[in-house]
């Protein structure tokens, strides 16, 4: 469906920007050819890769029975959350970058910026229960770990708020056409709130400090605290009486797990 320019969204004529040049009479956003091929390469990479490698992780997990523990179903919400974003979301917005159009129609625009937030939030959720996981078989190593349901009950949990943290993208995305003086024109991808568009909305500036808050500042408010306990038990761990070999060995591993956790939160 062509999409159109709906009451209100007048100010994107070229007609009413009150930064057009004599020079703006075409489709500016499109990049010189050799941009494109660098970009085009460079995104290429990227998607094989993490297409390619979170494939490879679910597969082993999923098909090697010895290799289905709590911490590698949590791996397997990571890597499909990953997948899904390389595959549905960015592809289609290296192409809308590229050349500075979205031929990809109003529903997928929907799509595509849904698939965005459900795919960071599920990510960082998981890593909030993957902390979790590690912080309880460290620090209270006698209670029972979490059972095959119960974990497969978190990640749908996650999937749940995912979804429901990034409706919005879909009530509220949408295509427009921006002319331009020359006579052509270029269809646009994005969030046209109730109270305005993008730039002028409060709804918007809401939305994104709440995405701020449960995407950012509460996870690694979480993770900071569950890896520093963990890292401090760890370390400071010692042995009672001569230590061995082995158990240097052991100490040495341990501050190897402390600091590929740092890795992870960092």
């Amino acid at each position: 469906m062509r999409p159109t320019l709906l009451p209100g969204m007048e100010f994107y004529n070229d007609s009413n920007l009150t930064n057009v040049t004599e020079e703006d009479v075409g489709n500016i956003f499109l990049m010189p050819w050799w941009q494109q091929l660098v970009f085009s390469a460079m995104f290429g990479i990227m998607i094989f890769v993490a297409t390619g490698g979170n494939a490879i992780v679910m597969w082993i997990v999923l098909a090697h029975k010895r290799m289905r523990s709590v911490t590698n179903y949590f791996l397997v919400n990571l890597s499909l959350a990953d997948t899904m974003v390389a595959t549905l979301n960015v592809i289609f917005n290296f192409v809308y970058m590229k050349d500075g159009d979205w031929p990809f129609g109003d529903a997928y625009c929907k799509i595509s910026n849904f698939i965005a937030i459900v795919s960071v939030a599920a990510s960082v959720f998981t890593l909030v229960a993957i902390s979790f996981d590690r912080y309880m078989a460290i620090m209270h190593p006698l209670k029972p770990r979490m059972s095959r349901s119960t974990t497969l009950n978190i990640c749908v949990w996650i999937w749940v708020f995912s979804i429901l943290l990034s409706f919005p993208n879909l009530l509220y995305s949408m295509t427009i056409i921006e002319e331009f003086q020359d006579g052509g024109n270029r269809v646009i991808c994005f969030m046209f709130w109730p109270d305005g568009p993008s730039n002028e909305s409060n709804q918007e500036y809401i939305y994104n400090v709440v995405i701020l808050v449960v995407t950012y500042v509460l996870p690694i408010t979480s993770m900071t605290f569950t890896y520093f306990r963990v890292g401090r038990e760890l370390w400071g761990s010692q042995s009672i009486g001569e230590c061995t070999q082995k158990q240097i060995e052991s100490v040495n591993s341990k501050r190897k797990v402390i600091i590929n956790l740092s890795q992870i939160l960092y």
